[in-house]
């Protein structure tokens, strides 16, 4: 799963990965075959039951559970310089 501050990135995200993904040389080496079941830029999954999903930060991805989670820039620039979006509590 591979989350961005919006959609539109996540997708471009998406397409650069099954851009690679879909050459010669990367399936030489990791064997990996997209399926055609499951083939859209939020969410395409392999014929060995992977599957790669895009989403934006405040998506709703429940239940879609996830071994990997990848964040990319969750925040515009605008709200990185917000005091109140910029920072995180941690508990």
């Amino acid at each position: 799963m591979v989350a961005s501050h919006s959609m539109p990135l996540a997708k471009k995200f998406s397409q650069d990965t099954r851009a690679i993904m879909t050459t010669s040389w990367y399936k030489e080496i990791f064997g990996i075959q997209l399926s055609t079941r499951q083939n859209t830029k939020e969410k395409f999954c392999s014929i060995q039951h992977g599957c790669r999903i895009a989403c934006s930060v405040g998506s709703n991805i429940t239940g879609e559970g996830g071994d990997y989670l990848i964040v990319d820039d969750p925040l515009t620039p605008l709200q990185a310089l917000s005091e109140k979006k910029g920072s995180v509590a941690i508990r």
